[in-house]
């Protein structure tokens, strides 16, 4: 079974980082750090539930760790859009969507 959870942060972690690189043109502090830590964590989880879009989604964000975000424009951009469907789709547990009826906690 997926946990949501696990699977959160290091979404969170590369949108963070794609998104000042590609709406603001910043390189956050520790983007290198932030996307290999996020490309690992992705490939375990992958792994770990045979889902080989995952494992390949942590094979991209390695690349854009390696090469660099400028170097990589269409991959960057495809990843972000990627991490930005992922982050509609993951649900952790006990957090309201914005479409919930109930935004109690």
């Amino acid at each position: 079974m997926r946990d949501a959870t696990a699977m959160f942060e290091p979404v969170v972690e590369v949108r963070d980082v794609l998104e000042s690189f590609l709406v603001n043109g910043v390189l956050v502090t520790d983007w290198h750090a932030t996307l290999t830590d996020a490309s690992g964590r992705f490939e375990s989880l992958g792994e770990l539930w045979s889902d080989a879009e995952i494992v390949q989604l942590g094979r991209q964000v390695r690349v854009l760790a390696i090469e660099g975000l400028g170097r990589q424009d269409a991959l960057t951009r495809f990843v972000a859009s990627e991490v930005e469907r992922l982050l509609d789709e993951v649900r952790v547990p006990g957090q309201p969507r914005p479409d919930d009826q109930n935004w109690g906690f």
